[in-house]
């Protein structure tokens, strides 16, 4: 900064690399100089700023010369999650008269912001930042002086702990077995794990329950936690998916309720079903009781990120239970799912820098922490006035700007180097009404070999939907088809979700008229796949539509509100009467 007559600074107690908790407070110090003359300003002030950012690129691919280059159309948008401006200090007469000064400050932070976070693909890209500020005001408008008399220091948050480690429980499910539409019997499937709320290199265990009544395979029972990422700007959506953990127990490791049966065991299975009782349930209950459970282990990887729902930025976490059966994609396999929660720990105790002023800028370039943004303030001959510690109360906050969202549309940039490809999005933006268009697949001419023929019912009933302006119209006709209607039938959640993500318009209705046809196979884990996977603007229109339709809602009703916000919840609990 050379002999510039003023300079600013603002340093943390807190290493904000390990971040500091919502909900407790930020502490540190304002360091101001002024050399020479007199200066100008109002005051000290003091700014928290906390933002999501979204920006989504599609790779457009343009021929000039014969030289092909990759652009990037780019879109961002920002929402505020904070804006607070709190003045720390006044001076007499508009007037800093010559001196060293220190400003202690305690600020508490409030419980609602979220943890900070980034993610990125290719040139797509999402993050919840925050950044605290010190500059001088030079009138009552708060306008920061000119010579960049500011000094700006990022802050990493953590999000307050605000929800309780409970075990959850998936109880005992009949999934019917189909291979190209022939029944082959049922398989039974239930778990439990110890909590749903998970935190980073923690450990997560996992029971499961079931037996196997039909002719097929089970060859492994896996556990998979999935991360979903959200992110939108402009009406553009882009997602990304990955999974956290995994954990499977192979056919070797599963007990004898897992082996298949016999196929007159079948046919008698079939004459008996229809008689059976709520003590043949109970029986197969005390069969897959705990004295059959197995169990499973998975640990979260210490990259997760935490759960988020914002404006522009959603985080999901889902835990999902599958019995793999022998067949491949032409025979079910049934899937249980849930959604879950990721929280890192709260910090147990900060470990505060050195405090003395004339060592605090050598101490955080040792630490490689960007504390104080300039290192010359702090000279040699330091010999400061230091106010008392501020602690910034609520009433003290000038203003606190709404978390309203601010768009803009960047110029296009360019690139040598290829990234990876935009992932379409699968929803459509109620803000400006733009509706993403996809180009459908070309239908195929044949159907594979009879062995294929469920797979291939699936992906022609989705392309067909997907290619139509009216796809409630369009499903309507298709199912005058017989196969069709068996596949719909038998549709697992992850099938669902699938076949309303190819559409573009009327989600709503056509969920209903699948899960009408699905009845009495449609269950919660169908509606939660809906909640997890829909984008945010179209997910509760479906739900409610879906939601009365599920054979198990009575029991399962508590596993579907939990997903739901304060407001969504009032609206679906009305929707139910």
């Amino acid at each position: 900064m050379g002999n510039t007559p003023v300079k600013i600074g603002v340093r943390l107690d807190q290493s904000t690399s390990r971040g500091v908790e919502a909900g407790s407070a930020l502490s540190g110090k304002i360091y101001l100089s002024i050399s020479g003359q007199p200066q100008q300003a109002t005051g000290v002030h003091l700014v928290l700023h906390g933002e999501e950012i979204s920006t989504i690129a599609k790779k457009d691919h343009h021929n000039n010369n014969n030289n092909h280059n990759n652009t990037f159309d780019v879109d961002r948008a920002s929402a505020e999650v904070i804006h607070t401006d709190v003045a720390i200090a006044a001076f007499s007469g508009g007037i800093i008269p010559p001196g060293q000064y220190e400003y202690p400050f305690r600020w508490p932070l409030p419980l609602h912001l979220p943890s900070s976070m980034y993610c990125n693909q290719g040139e797509s890209s999402c993050q919840v930042r925050y950044h605290l500020t010190a500059y001088l005001a030079n009138s009552a408008s708060f306008s920061v002086l000119p010579d960049h008399h500011s000094s700006t220091v990022d802050v990493s948050i953590i999000a307050a702990s605000k929800h309780q480690k409970e075990p959850f429980n998936m109880d005992l499910d009949e999934f019917p077995i189909r291979a190209c539409c022939a029944n082959k019997g049922v398989i039974c499937l239930g778990w439990d794990a110890d909590t749903t709320v998970l935190s980073p290199s923690s450990d997560i265990n996992i029971g499961f329950i079931g037996k196997n009544s039909s002719i097929v395979d089970v060859l492994r029972l896996r556990a998979k936690l999935v991360e979903n990422i959200i992110w939108k700007a402009n009406g553009r959506h882009h997602q990304l998916s990955r999974v956290l953990a995994e954990s499977k127990l192979h056919s070797a490791r599963l007990n004898q309720l897992w082996q298949p049966i016999s196929k007159d065991q079948l046919h008698r299975q079939r004459r008996n079903r229809h008689h059976w009782t709520h003590h043949d349930y109970d029986t197969i209950e005390r069969q897959t009781s705990n004295q059959h459970r197995m169990t499973t282990r998975m640990t979260v990887p210490f990259d997760a990120r935490d759960t988020h729902k914002g404006k522009l930025v959603t985080v999901r976490h889902s835990l999902a239970i599958t019995a793999i059966t022998s067949g491949g994609c032409c025979v079910t396999s049934p899937e249980s799912s849930v959604l879950v929660r990721v929280q890192r720990r709260a910090l147990s105790s900060p470990e505060p820098v050195v405090a003395e002023a004339a060592t605090a800028v050598a101490a955080a370039v040792a630490a490689e922490v960007p504390m104080m943004a300039t290192a010359e303030i702090l000279p040699d001959n330091w010999s400061p006035q230091e106010a008392d510690v501020i602690v910034i109360p609520a009433m003290n906050i000038i203003s606190a700007g709404a978390a309203a969202t601010t768009v803009a549309r960047a110029t296009p940039i360019h690139a040598s180097a290829s990234i990876v490809d935009y992932m379409e999005a699968s929803c459509e933006d109620n803000d400006n009404n733009n509706t993403m268009k996809m180009t459908p697949s070309i239908p195929q001419e044949k159907l594979l070999k009879e062995s294929h023929q469920m797979a291939t019912s699936l992906n022609e009933l989705q392309m067909t939907l997907q290619a139509s302006d009216r796809p409630l119209t369009a499903l309507e006709r298709q199912l005058s088809n017989p196969q069709i209607v068996a596949m719909i039938q038998n549709m697992s959640p992850h099938e669902f979700l699938q076949t309303l993500q190819a559409i573009r318009q009327q989600q709503p209705q056509v969920a209903r008229q699948l899960a009408a046809v699905m009845i009495p196979n449609f269950y919660c884990r169908h509606v939660l796949a809906c909640l997890w996977g829909l984008p945010q603007n179209v997910r509760f229109e479906v739900l409610k539509e879906i939601a009365p339709l599920a054979s198990d809602l009575d029991t399962q009703l508590s596993s579907v509100e939990r997903e739901l916000d304060r407001q969504e919840l009032q609206h679906f609990r009305a929707a139910l009467k």
